[in-house]
């Protein structure tokens, strides 16, 4: 396709911000030689109304951004035909409807960045075959439903799942366990249910782990123990039952954890002591017994909450 159709189909959706020769807009277009756009960056540019579907024939579109607009309607099925496409960003618009199952066809993609839209409809489970993806960013004002598909278990170069704030049921799959380059695991504020697979404690890389505000159950697996990278644990509001594992004690790199809001019974370990980097700490709204172990006193922790209706100083 020439430079001057595609600038057309630009020009046609929001003229004022691209005009008919956009190749010579370098601040947010880039062209290649013969004139194809390979780059569209539209952060923040007050574009508005429906993407329009001819966007599919940008054959040479690699990185598309067109994130903190007013942009509305569905996300085209025709995105499907970019085939050099490697990054998306329609982050913070008022996108709505399903994420199409076409998007799965994009090979080279590294990037799906769609949270802080209005969003709705399932994970499709066709982005199981984007094996060079490395980040999902569903999450804020979406409303993502259904289950976690098991095929986002072969994303081996996936680094962030970020799907908070959505509603999202069933359990947690174990496939998850197979991403051994992920670093962020955000599903707070969801509908799971079901244990934490054991199977996360192959996650030698995470850093970010939110499971809070589900309807988790079961016990807290003393394989998390093994997160060594872990900065950030939340568990919160959940239906956790048992005792608190010593093994979270290994966790050096932890800043952050909360076990509040569960059915966590049995002492405090003495291993939570040996968390020197540990800033917040909430224990609250539990069934725990026994006395705050002293060696919790070596910790800087500034947010320090256990529950003090069962506690007494040790």
């Amino acid at each position: 396709m020439s430079a001057g159709i595609e600038c057309d189909i630009l020009a046609g959706w929001q003229p004022r911000a691209f005009g008919r020769n956009c190749c010579s807009n370098a601040t947010i277009i880039s062209c290649s030689a013969s004139g194809g756009i390979v780059r569209l960056d539209c952060r923040s540019k007050g574009l508005n109304g429906p993407i329009p579907t001819e966007f599919g024939r940008l054959s040479s579109l690699a990185y598309l951004d067109l994130a903190s607009n007013d942009i509305t309607g569905t996300i085209p099925t025709e995105f499907g035909r970019l085939s050099s496409l490697t990054y998306m960003d329609l982050y913070g618009n008022k996108l709505t409807g399903a994420i199409p199952s076409e998007l799965g066809q994009l090979a080279s993609l590294t990037k799906i960045e769609l949270y802080d839209n209005q969003l709705s409809g399932i994970i499709p489970t066709e982005l199981g075959r984007l094996s060079r993806l490395q980040s999902l960013a569903l999450g804020g004002t979406n409303q993502i439903s259904g289950i976690i598909p098991t095929e986002l278990g072969r994303l081996s170069s996936l680094a962030t799942i970020n799907v908070y704030n959505n509603t999202l049921t069933g359990i947690i799959p174990t496939q998850l366990g197979q991403l051994t380059s992920l670093t962020r695991l955000d599903l707070y504020s969801n509908k799971l249910t079901g244990n934490i697979p054991t199977e996360l404690g192959r996650l030698v890389n995470l850093q970010y782990l939110s499971l809070g505000i589900n309807q988790l159950n079961g016990v807290i697996p003393t394989e998390l123990g093994r997160l060594v990278s872990l900065t950030q644990m939340d568990l919160v509001l959940n239906a956790f039952t048992g005792t608190i594992p010593t093994e979270l004690g290994q966790l050096a790199s932890l800043t952050y954890l909360t076990l509040a809001r569960n059915q966590l019974a049995g002492t405090v370990p003495t291993e939570l002591g040996r968390l020197t980097a540990l800033t917040d700490l909430w224990m609250d709204n539990n069934q725990l017994s026994g006395s705050i172990p002293c060696e919790l006193s070596r910790l800087k922790a500034q947010n320090f909450k256990p529950d003090f209706r069962a506690l007494g100083s040790g």
